[in-house]
């Protein structure tokens, strides 16, 4: 190891702030570059690294107006003042004065503010008019003057900055923010090198968040999706009158980039919120043995390989080669499969799936006919399915009705267990007992049938895709918990397995709780949890009492 190396090492080692003795190490070679390997072994649910982020921003596109304060949807009149130094939107004095805000971007903005007009002929922030995607660069690039050291550490990253002059139109996409920076924020000092290289570290190596709907920003304090479980997260369904859209925070850490990724990871990360400084918390989701690689994941585990493999690819710059990827079923999952159509109308009662072709990368072929399909049709028709389905899903305005209709839509086509269908069937397991008209106290016996059904299959797919102690795992557990719960309440005289539906609910809640207990307070996962464990012991006592 050479004095450079050894620099860096100890850099990297300075990041984790976890008590106790480091249960890590970071490696190098030519296949991963920097990777951290487990230095002993690492039980399921311990935590692995904590660190603070570099630095943070809002998201680079938001749909809605975002204060550059706490990065929060404002949600009142568009014509609100804003910052009244720079111009740019904030939701109350509280965020004009924002530490981040007021102390870097802010003075460039009012400097020059001259060069900029964010509203509309109504007065109206204009959402296209706002630099979101500049802010992070500009605090990152004024780090340099004000912080040297934080800047040194940022520039351990790797920008991987030739690979993404090579991706398509990447460097013409920055000729606008170039021009923001150096021609209207006069930050010319900045060769063009130097802030494409900031915008390629950011590119390959920032993590995204979004905020969670507690008390923790300065702005309005409703946001909440409109119902259901999204991007990991069971949301509380909020009348439609008070719906705020939930937005993202962009963020740099410096070890938490040395990680490598995998579609079936040992690890996972959760990012506290603004109160508790962002940290960064990594524990083992299961066993990790000495010399391990300590894997997460860097795009939705319950996608579809053709979906994993794009976003990998084009945001990460990198093809995936993990025992997942490389299996057709997935780790017998079926997250990728489609039903054979040629099987449909040839013996509908006995349907073949399409699989990728291990030995053949342009063709998919079906299991039980074996006709063959090109690869390109399959990606064509399996995108074309994942953006109309990603719409319903990040729409805070979808609800139980719909979401249903779209999975019997798309069952026609698609493997039980195919990563569109699971992504829709997570949603639905939160919004059943959420949702207006569905909450615990209105579902029917049918609904709540329904609710138990939906859990159930989680957590097999769950079993096989996100093994281990996960967040996910959690959320369905203390879901399936709820259904088994009210449903053995609801049976008990007339269905004799109603004491074994009341048993397994208070395992599922024990279990719920052992895992829950590790998130975040501020998350919505953190919140269940403190509500969940302060009604333990009387469901317990009560359920006790009823299968005696």
């Amino acid at each position: 190891m050479d004095l450079q190396e050894e620099s860096e090492l100890i850099t990297l080692h300075k990041q984790d702030i976890s008590e106790g003795k480091r249960c890590w190490e970071i490696e190098k070679n030519e296949k991963y570059g920097r990777y951290m390997v487990a230095a002993r072994d690492i039980a399921p649910g311990e935590i692995i690294l904590t660190e603070k982020p570099l630095m943070w921003g809002p998201y680079t596109t938001n749909s809605v107006l975002v204060c550059v304060g706490c990065y929060r949807h404002i949600n009142g009149d568009q014509r609100v003042s804003g910052c009244t130094r720079c111009q740019l939107p904030v939701c109350s004095q509280k965020c004009q004065n924002n530490e981040k805000h007021k102390n870097l971007e802010c003075k460039a903005f009012e400097k020059f503010k001259d060069n900029f007009n964010f509203r509309n002929d109504h007065g109206e922030f204009d959402i296209d008019r706002i630099p979101y995607t500049v802010i992070l660069i500009v605090r990152l690039l004024i780090m340099k003057e004000k912080s040297p050291e934080s800047w040194k550490i940022f520039n351990h990253l790797e920008p991987l900055l030739d690979e993404w002059k090579n991706m398509g139109t990447w460097e013409e996409d920055q000729e606008e923010t170039l021009s923001i920076i150096r021609d209207k924020l006069g930050m010319d000092t900045f060769e063009k090198e130097e802030i494409l290289k900031v915008i390629a570290i950011c590119c390959t190596n920032t993590f995204s968040k979004f905020l969670e709907p507690d008390n923790e920003g300065a702005a309005n304090r409703d946001n909440v999706t409109h119902g259901g479980m999204s991007k990991g997260t069971i949301e509380e369904a909020l009348p439609e009158e008070s719906l705020i859209i939930r937005t993202k925070i962009r963020l740099v850490y410096l070890l938490s980039a040395m990680m490598s990724h995998s579609c079936h990871p040992n690890a996972e990360q959760s990012i506290h919120g603004l109160s508790d400084n962002l940290l960064f918390v990594l524990r083992a989701t299961r066993q990790i043995k000495c010399g391990d690689q300590i894997e997460i994941s860097y795009t939705e585990i319950l996608a579809p390989t053709i979906n994993r493999q794009f976003n990998l690819l084009t945001s990460k710059l990198f093809v995936c080669h993990c025992t997942r990827c490389l299996d057709p079923t997935d780790l017998g999952s079926y997250a990728s499969a489609l039903k054979c159509t040629i099987c449909m109308k040839k013996t509908p009662d006995k349907i073949g799936y399409i699989l990728a072709c291990p030995t053949n990368t342009d063709q998919w072929q079906c299991s039980k006919c074996k006709s063959k399909f090109s690869t390109v049709n399959i990606q064509n028709l399996v995108f074309k399915i994942h953006d109309e389905l990603e719409k319903v899903i990040d729409s805070p305005l979808t609800g139980v009705v719909d979401m249903e209709k779209h999975l019997k839509k798309y069952s026609k086509f698609l493997h039980p267990h195919n990563g569109m269908l699971t992504r829709i069937k997570y949603n639905l397991c939160g919004q059943y007992g959420r949702m207006p008209g569905y909450t615990l106290m209105e579902m029917t016996e049918k609904q709540l049938q329904r609710k138990k059904e939906l859990c159930t299959e989680m957590m097999e797919v769950l079993d096989l895709l996100q093994p281990g102690r996960t967040s996910r795992r959690g959320l369905i557990l203390y879901e399936l918990h709820m259904a088994l719960l009210l449903l053995g309440k609801m049976n008990l005289t007339s269905d004799p397995g109603a004491k074994k539906d009341l048993k397994k609910s208070l395992k599922c809640l024990k279990e719920s709780l052992e895992i829950l207990k590790d998130e975040p307070l501020n998350t919505f996962a953190g919140q269940l949890y403190l509500g969940a464990k302060s009604s333990a012991p009387d469901i317990e006592t009560f359920i006790n009492s009823l299968v005696k």
